[in-house]
């Protein structure tokens, strides 16, 4: 207590310190800009995984040449918007069965960096 009776107040702490709330919020931001950047990419790859799958699954696949399914898989890949050309569509036909692979990487800007991203969609028949 001071000489002249009076009480010393102590500062009044408010938790968190702005800044921290400040960092917390530009982090939450910044993985939200690249979740809507990268998320639609990833999507449209499962969806061509699905029609892969499907393609090798369907017994009219097994009659169709490889021409054919390839040309079914680049039709479809440019309906999604996927950049893909002949030459990443590998189509294997057996007596045993169909198999399609395919390998493609999509170009994404981030705000100072570009990356490629690269995908191995593919299906076997059974």
């Amino acid at each position: 207590m001071p000489e002249d009776g009076s009480a010393v107040q102590e500062p009044v702490k408010t938790g968190v310190a702005w800044w921290r709330i400040a960092a917390a919020v530009a982090v939450l931001v910044a993985m939200a800009g690249f979740g809507v950047m990268v998320v639609p990419v990833y999507a449209r790859n499962r969806q061509l995984q699905r029609l892969v799958d499907e393609l090798t699954q369907r017994v009219e696949s097994r009659r169709q040449g490889e021409d054919a399914l390839r040309q079914e898989v680049l039709r479809r890949a440019g309906e999604l918007g996927i950049p893909l050309a002949a030459t990443n569509v590998q189509v294997n036909q057996s007596p045993a069965g169909v198999g399609i692979h395919v390998r493609y990487s999509v170009p994404v800007s981030l705000p100072g960096y570009k990356v490629d991203l690269h995908f191995h969609p593919g299906a076997d028949s059974r």
